[in-house]
């Protein structure tokens, strides 16, 4: 019998998940697909429009990154330290592992801080926080201007 592979999938968003779960379903059990991701909950980003005008709930659009277990996704939750893309091989909380392939879906790293005075008079609505406080902020606006602001 052939030796089986690791495929190892770099974040739990919408594309890892996706990826590590199509993958478990394609492939034979004796291929391990591993999911490395730091959150402990998936939250289906998508849905921030529908949370931030009242017409889903924050448990509503998230999962447990647990739950992945159940369909024979390996999860290895922690920070990703570093990253070796020639030898497909990641150091995550000071261990490392090494697979025959490597999928890095790690998305995008925000930083509202790069737009003086956001932080402070904004809300980030690419985050659930920020997506509930910009919910609870419009429920309260009574006068005034909605700006929306999308920067790179």
């Amino acid at each position: 019998m052939a030796q089986g592979k690791t495929i190892i999938v770099l974040g739990g968003g919408i594309g890892g998940t996706v990826a590590a779960s199509r993958l478990r379903k394609m492939l034979p059990s004796e291929h391990r697909v591993v999911l490395v991701e730091r959150e402990s909950k998936h939250v289906f980003s998508p849905s921030f429009l529908w949370l931030m005008i009242g017409a889903r709930r924050a448990k509503q659009i998230s999962r447990p990154m647990a739950a992945l277990a159940k369909r024979g996704v390996e999860l290895v939750q922690g920070e990703i330290e570093r990253i070796d893309a020639v030898n497909r091989a990641v150091r995550v909380n000071g261990k490392d592992l090494a697979g025959d392939y490597l999928i890095v879906a790690l998305g995008a790293d925000l930083a509202p801080e790069a737009v003086p005075g956001l932080a402070q008079a904004g809300h980030n609505f690419y985050t659930l926080s920020g997506a509930e406080s910009l919910r609870d902020a419009r429920l309260e606006l009574r006068s005034g201007r909605l700006i929306v602001l999308v920067s790179a």
